[in-house]
Order: C-alpha cells, then sequence, then structure tokens
C-alpha cells in the first residue's frame, strides 16, 4: 500500500513569484506570498525549473516575466506548494488561479492563459506527428553557453535527478531486435570527430575509468566465456570499423 500512495503522490502544484515586486499578497485567511504571484503550474520531477531555461514559449507574458526579472539580476521564486496526485494537483490549480485571477481577463496577477486543468499528461504523439518532430529537429544542435550547460548540470545531479537513488525501470529487460537493428543502423560508419575522441578519454582515462586497476578475480568478466555468435559479431564489427577507417583516410588524401 505504501507503494501505492508513493506512486500517486508524483505530481505537485507550484507557484511562481516576481522578487522584484516585494510585499504582502494575501488572497484568502491560508493563501499570503511575501512577493506578488505571476504563475501557477502542474507537474512532476524537474517540471517546475522548465521555464526558466525556456528560449521561447506561447506563453510570451510569463516568458517577458521571466527575462524581466532575471535582467534585473534577480531570478524568480518557485515554490512546490503542495505534493499530491495528479487529479488533485489539477484541482488546486484550477482552484488558486480562480482564486489570485488572471492578468489577461483583468482579475489579478498571474500570466496563466488559461484557467488550469489542462495539461498534457499521458499524452502519447501518432506516429505522423513523430516523424514531423523528428524531420524538424534532426540535424539541430543546443547552442547553449558554458554556463547554461552547467546549469544544466546542476540541476539533474544528485538528488535533483528524478531517478536518483531509484531502481532503474530497464533493470532485468532488454532492446527487442527492432530496436537493435535501428540503433545498429543510426550508428552504421559514424566517425567520432578527434575532439570528441579527446573528450572520451579525458573522462575515462586514469582511475575515472570504473574498470580501473581491475585485474583476475576483480575483473566482471572474469570466468566468463564469449559464445560463437558474440564472438563473429564482434569480428564483423571490427573489419566494418577498419574498412570505414580506410575509407575515411583515402577520400581525406584524395582530397
Amino acid at each position: 500500500m505504501d507503494f501505492i500512495a508513493k506512486e500517486k503522490m508524483f505530481y505537485y502544484t507550484y507557484i511562481y513569484l516576481n522578487p522584484m515586486k516585494p510585499g504582502k499578497f494575501t488572497y484568502s485567511d491560508y493563501v499570503t506570498f511575501l512577493y506578488e504571484p505571476f504563475y501557477v503550474g502542474k507537474g512532476k520531477n524537474n517540471r517546475i525549473k522548465d521555464h526558466l531555461h525556456e528560449k521561447n514559449s506561447s506563453n510570451k507574458h510569463k516568458f517577458y516575466t521571466i527575462q524581466k526579472i532575471k535582467r534585473s539580476e534577480k531570478e524568480p521564486i518557485f515554490i512546490n506548494l503542495i505534493n499530491t496526485s495528479e487529479k488533485c494537483a489539477f484541482c488546486y490549480e484550477i482552484f488558486l488561479i480562480s482564486l489570485i485571477g488572471r492578468k489577461d481577463l483583468k482579475e489579478g496577477p498571474l500570466t496563466n492563459m488559461s484557467n488550469g486543468g489542462d495539461g498534457n499528461s499521458g499524452y502519447i504523439p501518432s506516429q505522423e506527428m513523430r516523424i514531423k518532430i523528428s524531420l524538424a529537429t534532426k540535424g539541430r544542435k543546443l547552442n547553449l553557453t558554458k554556463e547554461e550547460r552547467q546549469r544544466r548540470i546542476e540541476s539533474m545531479s544528485g538528488n535533483k535527478n528524478p531517478m536518483y537513488g531509484k531502481i532503474n525501470p530497464f533493470l532485468n529487460k532488454t532492446h527487442s531486435e527492432e530496436s537493435i537493428e535501428k540503433m545498429r543502423k543510426a550508428k552504421l560508419g559514424k566517425m567520432m570527430s578527434i575532439e570528441t575522441k579527446n573528450k572520451h578519454k579525458e573522462l575515462m582515462d586514469g582511475n575515472k575509468n570504473p574498470m580501473y586497476n581491475k585485474f583476475g578475480f576483480d575483473h566482471p568478466a572474469f570466468g566468463t566465456k564469449r559464445s560463437i555468435e558474440c564472438k563473429i559479431k564482434q569480428s564483423e564489427a571490427r573489419k566494418l570499423y577498419w574498412k570505414n577507417k580506410k575509407e575515411s583516410e583515402k577520400n581525406k588524401c584524395q582530397n
């Protein structure tokens, strides 16, 4: 029963406050803030922080409010108000938006564009939509600054990561033959750049390598034997690798 209860408490309702507008903002006997609220939302995991890293948004008012706060060398204040089930999180979101009021309706300071309860949890895109998204994003690279990359790393490190301390959901599972073939074709003939190779080398160099100084009984593969099928696959992979490498070097010489 405890496990079921925890499963249902994954969602929460949150609120964003504007540090540029301090004061006492009271909306009922139980709802008071020391800064003006400007957005109410519902989510799970790290959804509460997503608005801070948006490059664009359909909600322009919320987006520009956050940008204005950042330009003033401050950070928006966000508060997780309640951990609950998805249904209750939606209800509390609707209640708060109604209580505080939307700015576009001239009822209050919130930049929300709806009355809440209209999130897309559990939405599964159609195959056609997946193809469109794939074509639109293929080859696109994130032009993040070092500071933004570091901020993303810190936001997902340690116990901030939603998978921290949890059992990997893929444990004891295997990819289907179809998935394996797709991944194989995607990587086929691709060569890492020298820069990427050097980065990998630095990350796995010396005692950074989890296999560093592991020999004999300490080695996880000690006493195991590869199957004939495994040996053939590895042999073919090595042959293909060297074939592609020779062709790549040949093309460089011709150019």
